[in-house]
């Protein structure tokens, strides 16, 4: 379907040129931006998908690691609960050992009184013994007078003649009998004696016996009471082996679980690396296809640039063509520049075209090549201009009542770096080679610092506009970066968490960008550029716009 450029005639080509341009710059700044982005979510991808492998490796391994515990547990259980059988029939047997004392004790104490009977009976028999030799004693004594009696008779019946020999036979039996009777009594002491002699032997054996049962029964007693604390302590070891049982059954139900929880994990992370896989392939097609995108963006860039170039024949003699260094977004571009550009197109009498050079060089060569008339340089840009070609300082602009900026080197808390001395090993990001305070100003903070920018720095990169320079340093995809004042502003503006960032250094006031004229302005256009272009001096004129005061701070090759 056709397109209405809305080209009237030969002079809309080059507005339409003017918007051409800013279009092109702004799709390959949407495009850059998006292939940064896009780079930074392969990046970001890459490390799940490495980090997503070594989960599911780990939780393979995990698993493996589980099924052995839960292999360990198992067996543990096994181990635990012969362990637990063990001990209640140790407690069962110590039971019974403790009731056997107990028994024995019973046994010893029912002994120990029979010994006491037993050694007061016959302790009964010695005295009786006593008794029976006392008496075999007096039997003794009454057969010695029976004895001497009987003597008597038999003298008393000789000397009555044959009358006493009847009484004498008699006396002489008496005698025989008191005789026997000595020798029995005699006879009976020394049973007596013997039996005397064996009950106090046994009467001496039964008190040894009574003592030593006594020692017995206090051995006993000691064995029945550490009997009775062994049972409480094998009751409180079988208690304890209870717990420990139940505890390891848990542990083993709960590995069991844990295993299967871990085999479904692993399975699981093993399906989302491989979807993860997929999906970063997906983003590296896209990030080619990004890669394509800014290709062709910066071919239409040098397109349009070359159109622009083509257009210039259509220029009026009240245009003049002003081209812009690309450090900021073009829609910043159009909110800082154009204001003030306008303003002195009207003070002057001359309609402004802005082109946005493609970088930081290009603008020099457009003003030397007479591409643009007029050119909005950066310090650094201006003096790398000056060197090539004799162009002409016209002015110096101020913003914020201030024709100076001042440059910063940042960071992010959380970076581990609290000063520009811990910069040293660090990925830094710069702006441009040709700008100021995105490379010169830091370079030389780094130098003062002890740090060599070219060998102390583990990588620096060129990001080419300040804005990219904050998104990479709040992105954490570099350490540090260098940028400047407005930039701040306008991350803030576009609701960028400036507020997070760390100032590391800040530079010495940067004079602010020169605005300066091709070396045959003058020829071409006719009277002075400070006077015929801005008109400052004879009009005298502020525009609330913006303001641009004439000043010669950029003389010969400052």
């Amino acid at each position: 379907m056709p397109v209405d450029l809305g080209i009237s005639g030969i002079e809309d080509i080059l507005p339409i040129g003017e918007k051409l341009g800013y279009d092109a710059h702004e799709i390959n700044w949407i495009v850059d931006r998006n292939s940064e982005k896009s780079r930074r979510l392969v990046e970001i991808i890459e490390g799940i998908n490495v980090n997503s492998q070594k989960n599911s490796n780990s939780l393979t391994a995990g698993t493996s690691d589980l099924e052995e515990l839960s292999k360990f547990a198992s067996g543990l259980k096994e181990s635990a609960l012969e362990v637990l059988n063990k001990s209640r029939e140790s407690l069962g047997k110590i039971r019974e050992g403790s009731q056997a004392i107990a028994e024995v004790q019973n046994l010893i104490d029912r002994v120990s009184e029979e010994m006491d009977k037993s050694s007061n009976d016959v302790a009964g028999l010695l005295e009786l013994t006593d008794k029976v030799a006392g008496f075999v004693t007096f039997v003794r004594s009454i057969a010695r007078q029976t004895h001497l009696l009987a003597i008597n008779a038999t003298i008393e019946a000789a000397r009555a003649g044959e009358v006493g020999r009847g009484f004498g036979v008699v006396a002489s039996e008496i005698r025989k009998l008191a005789e026997m009777s000595s020798t029995r009594a005699h006879e009976i002491q020394e049973t007596a004696g013997v039996i005397n002699e064996g009950i106090s032997r046994a009467h001496s054996i039964s008190r040894e016996s009574a003592a030593r049962l006594k020692g017995v029964r206090e051995k006993t007693q000691l064995s029945g009471n550490v009997m009775d604390e062994s049972v409480k302590v094998f009751e409180d070891i079988a208690g304890v082996n209870e717990k420990l049982f139940e505890s390891i059954s848990r542990q083993a139900k709960t590995a069991g679980s844990l295993s299967e929880i871990f085999s479904s994990l692993a399975r699981e992370t093993a399906a989302t690396s491989d979807s993860t896989r997929k999906v970063t392939e997906l983003i590296k097609e896209q990030e080619q296809n990004n890669r394509m995108l800014l290709d062709i963006a910066e071919k239409l860039v040098k397109n349009v640039y070359a159109l622009q170039k083509t257009t210039l024949k259509f220029k009026k003699k009240d245009e003049l063509i002003i081209g812009i260094n690309p450090a900021l977004s073009p829609d910043v571009i159009k909110a800082m520049y154009l204001p003030a550009i306008n303003a002195v197109g009207e003070t002057a009498g001359f309609n402004f075209r802005v082109m946005i050079a493609a970088d930081y060089n290009a603008l020099a060569d457009c003003l030397i090549e007479g591409i643009v008339d007029v050119g909005w340089f950066s310090p650094l840009a201006y003096v790398n201009a000056r060197y090539k070609a004799d162009i002409t300082p016209i002015a110096t602009p101020v913003v914020n009542g201030a024709a100076s900026y001042r440059g910063y080197i940042i960071t992010v808390p959380g970076s581990g770096i609290s000063s520009i001395k811990d910069l040293k090993g660090k990925k830094l990001a710069f702006v441009d080679p040709k700008s100021a305070s995105g490379y010169a100003y830091p370079r030389m903070l780094l130098k003062k610092a002890g740090i060599d920018p070219d060998r102390d720095l583990s990588e620096k990169v060129f990001l080419g506009t300040h804005s990219r320079v904050v998104e990479a340093v709040l992105q954490g995809t570099v350490d540090a970066g260098a940028t400047y004042s407005e930039a701040l502003d306008d991350a803030k503006k576009r609701g960028l968490a400036v507020e997070k960032l760390k100032i590391l250094a800040e530079t010495d006031p940067i004079p602010k960008d020169c605005i300066a004229a091709r070396p045959d302005i003058e020829k071409k256009r006719g009277g002075q550029p400070e006077e015929r272009i801005y008109g400052l001096q004879s009009k005298k004129r502020k525009d609330e716009r913006g303001r641009i005061y004439h000043k010669r701070l950029y003389s010969g090759h400052g």
